[in-house]
């Protein structure tokens, strides 16, 4: 037994949800970098990193439950990055829909970050 916190190896990377997570954080940033490639920065060149470092982290899982876990932190990142714009539009005085500005900045990217999740859990069981 390691040190540290066992988690019964579900996702298939290690015996550590400390590593785990670490990784995790790994693939955030990715996310958060490759969302420097649109507009307004038009920093394409960072897309190759980016997707070069969530492809080594799917290589270090065999299981669904690991490369989704990847994929939803890596498309976390890139969509709270990238979609920051609908939460400045909500920020204008008078505007009765004030409320909605937690929903657009945290729980729009969470979700849509259930598209790479799939996508990248998929590919983890075949390559």
């Amino acid at each position: 037994m390691k040190n540290g916190i066992q988690f019964r190896n579900w996702a298939g990377v290690s015996e550590s949800l400390l590593e785990y997570l670490i990784l995790c954080v790994l693939a955030f940033t990715a996310g958060a970098t490759a969302s420097f490639a649109m507009a307004p920065y038009h920093w394409w060149g960072l897309l190759f990193p980016a997707f070069s470092g969530l492809y080594l982290l799917l290589l270090k899982t065999q299981t669904f439950k690991g490369g989704a876990g990847f994929g939803w932190a890596f498309g976390f990142g890139y969509f709270l990055f990238s979609l920051s714009w609908i939460g400045n539009a909500l920020l204008v005085e008078g505007n009765p829909y004030a409320w909605a500005w937690p929903l657009a900045v945290c729980a729009l990217p969470a979700a849509l970050a259930f598209f790479p999740a799939i996508t990248s859990g998929i590919s983890s069981k075949f390559f």
